[in-house]
């Protein structure tokens, strides 16, 4: 399982280097292969599954969304957008480039760990996300429903 935050630097290649409390477990579980993708729900970030995990999501996706309509854009975006990305030798992801584009990655980022997936965001952004959070959690009653729901307190 993914947890934590870290504050990363892409290179001057394009590469993001994966934390090292990470990579042991991206190695056991998919021998270092990730799919990144673009994240409908929160368009400014990207996610990045280990290999063997993204398989059973894009089985899901095939079989729940119609090729016709507005569920074919959604399998659209998804799928074309899903791109195979290698961990080297030193922990590092090359990027492509139109998902760096996607959410303007220059060199300051935060690669969020989220259970079995990651989430790769712009630094900037993603200090204003965690501020909208925080100022959303101070519902008290909202915080007490959601997370005593889950037996968290």
């Amino acid at each position: 399982m993914f947890r934590g935050v870290s504050h990363i630097n892409m290179d001057a290649k394009f590469r993001i280097a994966i934390p090292t409390r990470y990579r042991e477990l991206l190695l056991e579980q998919s021998t270092g292969r990730m799919v990144a993708n673009i994240d409908l729900n929160q368009p400014k970030c990207l996610v990045l599954y280990p290999s063997n995990v993204w398989v059973g999501i894009e089985e899901r996706i095939q079989s729940q969304l119609l090729n016709a309509g507005k569920s074919a854009r959604i399998l659209r975006l998804l799928l074309s957008h899903a791109s195979d990305v290698d961990m080297d030798a030193n922990g590092r992801l090359l990027l492509p480039a139109e998902l760096r584009t996607h959410i303007n990655l220059e060199k300051k980022a935060v690669l969020l760990g989220l259970g079995k997936k990651l989430e790769l965001w712009r630094e900037d952004d993603w200090l204003v996300e965690q501020a909208a959070s925080f100022d959303e959690i101070e519902d008290a009653a909202l915080v007490e429903k959601i997370v005593g729901d889950i037996g968290y307190i």
